[in-house]
């Protein structure tokens, strides 16, 4: 059964409409009013941030310029898959991993402050208010509906590509595929990549722990620094781990693997199983792992008996089909 066109056609036309309105967004529409800022933040499917210490870089007068630059990649993306189709889909593939990232850790950050970080503020925490709550409705809604559109993309794309397999002649003269694995230059492309696009997607979730905390070890007099910085680096792990858990439980990749055309699979060259994923991901925390690629598979690959692989395009119409929500 061939694949209707018609989703194909909604992806380009949606990014460009987007793209469009983003990087106006962020870089052009400018302003001071707080009610105004929450109403451009609403409408920005990407909430990224860089931090260095307490300042925010590139965030002046209700701008975020590091949003806008994902936002031109956007437009890029959906031009290159209007031009060449599934043949060319890294950079938009990326974008929209990030466009996911970004609100589940926006949804996140919301539940967090009602299940944690408001207790933690104590007599502080902010009242809750009828406007409070329908904006934080209105927020939840919002980025309820780009998880979904982004899920729905990324799973297409997903479904225009398998794994990449060479054939070796047995003796027995029998051809057998063989997957061919990522180079190792590419798993350090992968590590860079991943490591800065944790940063940039859980900054801000980031920066409101370590103020709480900052916060709470100055009410009990304790030692401020030591704490914070403790308390925020186990916050960051557990980050990654969310971070790694989710993208490969789900979709197989990562952002980073968008970009090289690859993806986790296990022995059977299939998605590996959540536990399986857990388990890699928790890996990835020990010590030095992050370039245990260069004397073997990798710890995380070998602990969870999994593989990272080049893909290629699935060339028959039957294999693709149209995601239904």
């Amino acid at each position: 059964m061939q694949a209707k066109p018609s989703f194909k056609y909604f992806i380009i036309v949606f990014s460009l409409i987007v793209g469009v309105w983003s990087v106006y967004n962020d870089l052009i529409w400018t302003t001071h009013d707080f009610k105004i800022g929450d109403l451009k933040q609403l409408f920005s499917p990407l909430n990224l941030q860089l931090s260095f210490g307490s300042k925010a870089v590139g965030r002046v007068n209700g701008l975020n310029q590091v949003n806008g630059i994902f936002d031109f990649l956007l437009i890029l993306g959906a031009i290159g898959f209007a031009i060449n189709g599934e043949r060319q889909i890294r950079l938009l593939r990326f974008v929209y991993s990030l466009i996911f990232g970004c609100n589940v850790v926006s949804i996140l950050r919301l539940v967090l402050f009602f299940v944690l970080f408001r207790p933690m503020m104590g007599n502080k925490a902010p009242v809750i208010t009828t406007d409070r709550m329908i904006g934080d409705a209105e927020f939840l809604a919002m980025e309820c509906a780009w998880l979904v559109v982004s899920f729905l993309i990324l799973r297409y794309f997903n479904r225009t590509r398998d794994v990449a397999v060479e054939l070796h002649e047995q003796e027995d003269g029998e051809q057998v595929g063989i997957y061919i694995e990522a180079s190792k230059g590419t798993r350090f492309m992968h590590n860079l990549i991943d490591n800065l696009t944790i940063i940039l997607i859980f900054s801000d979730l980031q920066k409101t722990f370590e103020g709480l905390v900052s916060h709470g070890a100055s009410a009990a007099n304790s030692n401020e620094d030591v704490g914070t910085v403790l308390l925020t680096q186990v916050f960051f792990l557990v980050c990654a781990w969310i971070y790694f858990a989710i993208y490969e439980a789900i979709f197989g990749i990562t952002p980073a693997k968008t970009l090289t055309g690859t993806r986790v699979v296990d022995d059977e060259s299939r998605t590996p199983q959540f536990k399986t994923i857990a388990i890699r991901s928790l890996s990835r925390l020990v010590p030095f792992d992050s370039i245990s690629f260069f004397m073997d598979r990798g710890w995380h690959d070998k602990w969870s008996d999994t593989y990272v692989v080049m893909e290629e395009i699935v060339e028959t119409d039957e294999q693709i089909s149209t995601p239904q929500a």
